[in-house]
Order: structure tokens, then sequence, then C-alpha cells
């Protein structure tokens, strides 16, 4: 399943990507460490309740379809 993205309305320009659900656990693990290491001492709370496993469930990425 992939959704279909365009942007850049003011210019014209639609970029060719679709979103697709990460379906390796272990990319998922590090894209969350990677975002705890960056914010979490800053912002412990909100960090960690967007890097629990339904939040992490729902990690994206853009795919090329240009």
């Amino acid at each position: 399943m992939s959704a279909r993205l365009s942007g850049g309305a003011a210019t014209g320009v639609r970029p060719a990507v679709a979103l697709e659900p990460v379906a390796d656990a272990g990319l998922v693990e590090r894209a969350c460490g990677a975002y705890r290491a960056k914010y979490g001492l800053r912002w412990p709370g909100p960090v960690e309740s967007m890097n629990g496993p339904e939040a992490a469930a729902t990690t994206m990425r853009l795919a090329n379809r240009g």
C-alpha cells in the first residue's frame, strides 16, 4: 500500500514519491534511536511517546516513483 504525494503546487512541480511502511524492525529501531539521541534529553516525555511501539509501527519512508 502506498499513498501518492504531490507538492510544490505554487511552482507546478509534482514530485513522484510514495509513502511506504518500513517493515524492517532494525531500521525502525535505528531511526527511533537516532531520534532519542537527538531530542531525548530536551523533551524526554514527548520523544518516548513518539517512539513507543504503537507510534514506531507507523514509521514510513518516501520512495521515489519517478
